[in-house]
């Protein structure tokens, strides 16, 4: 049979051990003295020990019941901690966190989100994983990440989403040197550069080729890297243009030398959310990172970059 030991027992042991009287226990707890004696039997006789030698002086404490004495005050004082801990809790936010985001977030905003999020809620575990959009489903699936950044093509049953933004891809080109026939540039001006994209597979690139397509206008990239480092890296020479979200990266394209052009005729956009598992409800500490990076991303787009 399971032994459990509860508080109101260890209460009453200290209570009965300070006081040496069951009457001045009972009155200390505010119950009956019945009670007070029903408590101690049981625990006594629930261990087969006895604490007390009952006794025309007092109910004395024999030196069993002082070794437990001292072990009791440390978990009730533990017990006082914990209760104060509560109280003071009440508005912070506690937890650990993972979540998956795409490359471009991870380029311009992350670092700064981190940090805020840090300072506001320093008792907040973060942990951050960068990975294409396939990856990030798989995350999620696997439970590796709690929430995940992706485009709405990814909604699916068995994820749940908030909206994030709705943000509009932008030309990526070097700062100086580079000639442009006027800003912003029309679809078909863009195309005629010569152009570093995604390869194929890459959702970017997916939702690119459609959105020109549909403007019936063909794309034809000189190069195809999904390496984002890498393609801004040889954008620097300033030879090639890209296109990538304007919200995500246009903050960081500075340190590259590089500056954002908007591109109308179509002008391609996607919707960012924030995915998690249906079955799983957001933690308070998810909520507050999600609720940052929505207030981030939502800083008006700016192409003087």
């Amino acid at each position: 049979m399971l032994i459990t030991l509860d508080l109101r027992q260890i209460r009453y042991f200290i209570a009965l051990f300070e006081e040496e009287s069951i009457t001045r226990a009972a009155e200390r707890l505010h119950v009956v003295q019945p009670a007070v004696s029903m408590q101690i039997r049981k625990l006594e006789a629930e261990y087969g020990l006895v604490l007390f030698d009952r006794t025309s002086q007092g109910v004395l404490p024999n030196d069993l019941a002082r070794e437990f004495y001292k072990i009791c005050t440390r978990i009730m004082g533990d017990v006082e901690v914990a209760h104060h801990f509560l109280i003071g809790a009440k508005g912070r936010v506690f937890g650990d966190i993972s979540v998956g985001i795409p490359p471009t977030l991870s380029l311009g905003l992350m670092a700064r989100i981190v940090s805020r999020h840090s300072e506001r809620f320093p008792q907040v575990k973060l942990r951050i994983v960068e990975g294409y959009s396939s990856n990030i489903v798989d995350w999620l699936e696997s439970g590796e990440v709690d929430v995940g950044i992706l485009t709405d093509e990814f909604i699916e049953q068995k994820f749940a989403s908030l909206p994030l933004i709705e943000e509009e891809l932008v030309a990526v080109v070097p700062r100086e040197g580079f000639a442009l026939p006027n800003e912003p540039l029309t679809g078909t001006q863009f195309a005629a550069l010569d152009l570093v994209l995604p390869s194929a597979p890459n959702l970017l690139r997916r939702l690119v080729n459609r959105s020109f397509a549909d403007a019936g206008i063909e794309l034809a990239p000189k190069l195809e890297i999904d390496s984002l480092t890498t393609v801004l890296e040889l954008l620097r020479g300033g030879r090639y243009v890209t296109m990538l979200p304007g919200n995500s990266v246009v903050s960081a394209l500075g340190r590259f030398d590089l500056r954002a052009v908007r591109v109308h005729e179509p002008t391609t956009k996607r919707m960012l959310i924030a995915a998690h598992h249906a079955q799983k409800l957001l933690s308070r500490a998810t909520e507050t990172f999600i609720d940052l990076l929505r207030e981030e991303l939502a800083c008006p787009l700016s192409t003087d970059s």
